[in-house]
């Protein structure tokens, strides 16, 4: 074998005894004959095997890692409590409508635009179109429509009906 061979064996299999038999021996007759590819299996050792010697097992069951797990997955995923109503349904709408900023800002400016048309350029061409008629009237009847009461001379209303009544 070769040392490049050798050195990904020790970094794996090697130092944690998962080789078969024959391969394990082949590795430690070349860590006998190689130096360097001795070196660095007495390093790996050093840093990574010989820590955990003498250690104790930390004697967990599976169920309770599985809970432990389960309860962290809900804890994160539970669902958050809003005081604001609003705000929650912003929110609900962000989520379910994407709008991009530019398409926001032009729709809004149309709909002010529509806006200042309606409530403040329209009501002047129909205040207009509704003096022309007026003025038309004016025209037919032959006088001022408003100030019917004021072109008689002596104050009456005209028939005796509209006096007695007004």
């Amino acid at each position: 074998m070769r040392c490049d061979e050798i050195r990904d064996l020790i970094l794996t299999d090697y130092m944690d005894t998962q080789m078969p038999r024959d391969q394990r021996e082949a590795i430690e007759k070349h860590l006998s004959s190689c130096e360097n590819c001795f070196d660095l299996a007495l390093n790996v050792r050093k840093l990574t095997v010989q820590p955990f010697f003498g250690a104790q097992r930390n004697r967990i069951s599976k169920d309770a890692v599985w809970k432990k797990v389960r309860a962290q997955i809900e804890a994160e995923h539970a669902p958050t409590v809003r005081t604001n109503p609003i705000g929650e349904l912003l929110n609900r709408l962000k989520e379910n409508f994407y709008i991009p900023k530019p398409a926001f800002a032009l729709g809004l400016v149309i709909v002010v635009l529509l806006g200042v048309k309606i409530f403040f350029i329209a009501p002047k061409a129909e205040f207009q179109y509704v003096r022309q008629i007026v003025n038309q009237q004016e025209q037919f009847v032959g006088g001022d429509i408003f100030d019917m009461a004021s072109d008689d001379s002596n104050g009456s209303y005209g028939t005796d009906i509209e006096e007695y009544f007004l």
